[in-house]
């Protein structure tokens, strides 16, 4: 009781001036960002299992670092498979602290001591939590093959305005429909995203990923409106021998540079 009588007295007179106001401010921002990692950390321990720990680097850099120690989650896998749900279980938890982050930090310790990391802007994993159920319903129609109803959701102008005729929606569903010979999707995850801006001022939401079929694993990209009132994909990249071509990151590059210009 005499603790958080002397507590209370102390707040009290901390907000009694401006010095003292501006420090209370701070010691609880301070509380909030931590309070919200915390849970953060918590969320991904239930999933992931292991120990999830982090730091915060707010005032030089904005960077949060997840580290994920002790998860057989993790053992033995390709580190991609996880390290973008890992940053966004985290990173769905942050709310007024979000603001406070511009890089996020995701860090994999293995048994052996050994580590990988990969990072992200926050921005991307923002829209990422937003725009991720979209995409994980494309996903659920291409599994079920309702090519009609994904074909309602196509509209191939960022594709016509890139000149990337090998993208018409025609094409698409057809790249689509072929990938079936491989066998049924059995998993997917991404590993990548990110904001796209293009100078005809489409604002889109990119995602890169792999698809495990029966008989063969292959990357797929997709590319959303941003806006998460819209459902629309501008892109679908679904070619199992290789589909991220140099010719596609040119047409994507030329399109970006021309907005900046």
């Amino acid at each position: 009781m005499k603790k958080l009588l002397f507590l209370a007295v102390t707040l009290i007179c901390l907000a009694s001036c401006d010095q003292g106001y501006n420090s209370f401010k701070r010691l609880l921002n301070s509380v909030l960002i931590n309070a919200e990692a915390e849970s953060g950390s918590l969320d991904v321990e239930k999933i992931f299992g292991g120990t999830c720990t982090y730091s915060i680097d707010t005032v030089s850099s904005g960077t949060l670092t997840i580290t994920l120690s002790h998860s057989n989650s993790i053992q033995g896998e390709n580190p991609n498979k996880f390290f973008a749900d890992v940053a966004e279980t985290f990173c769905k938890k942050l709310k007024k602290s979000k603001d406070q982050y511009h890089i996020v930090v995701v860090i994999f310790v293995y048994k052996n001591k050994s580590e990988v990391k990969r990072g992200f802007l926050m921005e991307s994993i923002s829209l990422s939590i937003k725009k991720r159920p979209f995409v994980n319903r494309v996903i659920e129609l291409i599994k079920s093959k309702k090519y009609d109803k994904i074909d309602s959701l196509l509209n191939s102008r960022v594709a016509t305005y890139a000149n990337m005729p090998d993208h018409s929606r025609s094409r698409m569903l057809k790249d689509l429909k072929d990938a079936d010979s491989l066998g049924v999707i059995t998993d997917f995850y991404p590993y990548d995203f990110w904001a796209e801006h293009i100078s005809n001022g489409t604002e889109m939401f990119e995602l890169i990923g792999v698809i495990s079929r029966k008989n063969k694993n292959y990357d797929f990209n997709i590319l959303v409106d941003a806006d998460n009132k819209k459902d629309i994909i501008y892109m679908i990249i679904n070619k199992p021998e290789g589909f991220y071509s140099h010719a596609v990151n040119y047409q994507l590059t030329k399109a970006k540079n021309t907005a900046s210009n």
